[in-house]
């Protein structure tokens, strides 16, 4: 591969260096809800976790492909190659961002997942409206891989322009790819917005209304990103340099997938902060005052003898006063049934927790 480190570019750099560590982040949110967010509480995978799983499963090995784009010549000026090294880059990019595009849609149903599990069973025309967000852009995603590799005849005309042929559909695969993006972003946002629907009506504070819309909000992200790939696309179109303006159209794929993945896993993951944060069991607390953040619950005085979640003490939600103590616990469990007990008119909120206190003197 050494004749091959001349041609990565000042923009292949670029591209690598966003990409790899998108990619290491994203693996650590990934492992982090494989330990504590992937199961539910019968010990079945949770399929906001299986989607967010099969999203993976695609990107590292675009990222991989995308990396050999680059060494061939992704990210450099097209006059610093050769005319092989610009069809190998062109090549290679186009396998890239196909074989890490199924993990666009995969994202998106992992968040339909998540929020389907909120806002819980009764809301039936919500959910087939959910599920509808998420599989129109597959059904998009189906119909842009058909026209872009149907586009040219012959189909390698498509990477190597000046062989014998034409490309009587590029025209077409050209604006369904730009339609593609711009409804990948609309879908994003409205994901991200949609809790807003869910708690709007929930008898809970402002503020736990507010921090449980922000969670889900930070998915308005990845659909800005989606809206940038829209013009850097029609940059690309246009380019005259084309392996040197390639990278700018790749990379913010690359973030809107990676970011997808990494930003969707902040809501399922709160639940492990707080553990690990407040469910030291006996620990001393003396006088102290705690609140979890989102103003779940609150807890004064003496010496609490441990915190577990409400999956691990299998019990209900309530308000305990105890002495010192006092508890606003709400709970939730992912069984089905327990579920639509603990529903409020299709709302629901997870992962509250419950205190056990020394009942002996001190």
């Amino acid at each position: 591969m050494a004749n091959l480190q001349p041609h990565v570019g000042a923009r292949g750099v670029m591209f690598l260096a966003v990409s790899y560590t998108l990619t290491f982040v994203g693996l650590i949110f990934v492992g982090l809800r494989a330990h504590g967010a992937s199961r539910t509480k019968n010990g079945r995978w949770r399929w906001d976790f299986i989607w967010i799983i099969l999203a993976t499963a695609f990107l590292i090995p675009a990222v991989a492909i995308s990396t050999v784009a680059v060494l061939s010549g992704m990210g450099s000026h097209v006059k610093t190659l050769t005319f092989p090294e610009v069809f190998k880059t062109a090549h290679y990019n186009y396998i890239a961002l196909f074989v890490g595009q199924p993990a666009l849609n995969f994202v998106k149903f992992s968040v339909i997942a998540l929020l389907l599990s909120v806002q819980g069973p009764d809301a039936k025309k919500r959910k087939y409206f959910l599920w509808f967000l998420g599989a129109l852009p597959m059904l998009g995603s189906i119909i842009q891989t058909i026209l872009t590799f149907t586009s040219c005849v012959p189909m390698e005309r498509l990477w190597k322009p000046i062989i014998p042929g034409e490309c009587p559909r590029s025209a077409v695969s050209f604006d369904w790819n730009r339609w593609q993006g711009v409804q990948h972003g609309v879908i994003d946002i409205t994901l991200a917005l949609w809790p807003i629907s869910i708690v709007w009506n929930l008898n809970t504070s402002k503020s736990v209304k507010f921090g449980f819309c922000v969670l889900m909000a930070v998915g308005i992200i990845p659909g800005l990103a989606s809206f940038i790939r829209v013009t850097q696309l029609n940059q690309l179109k246009s380019t005259k340099d084309v392996t040197w303006d390639m990278p700018l159209f790749s990379v913010w794929t690359m973030v809107e997938a990676w970011l997808g993945i990494i930003l969707s896993s902040i809501p399922p993951l709160r639940p492990l902060f707080l553990r690990v944060v407040y469910g030291i069991r006996g620990t001393n607390l003396g006088s102290s005052k705690t609140r979890p953040s989102g103003g779940i619950s609150r807890m004064t005085g003496n010496h609490i003898q441990g915190i577990r979640t409400v999956e691990e003490g299998g019990e209900k939600s309530s308000v305990v006063d105890k002495g010192d103590v006092m508890i606003n616990a709400i709970s939730v469990s992912d069984s089905p049934k327990q579920d639509a007990e603990l529903s409020n008119g299709g709302i629901m909120v997870s992962h509250a927790y419950t205190i056990e206190e020394d009942s002996k003197d001190h």
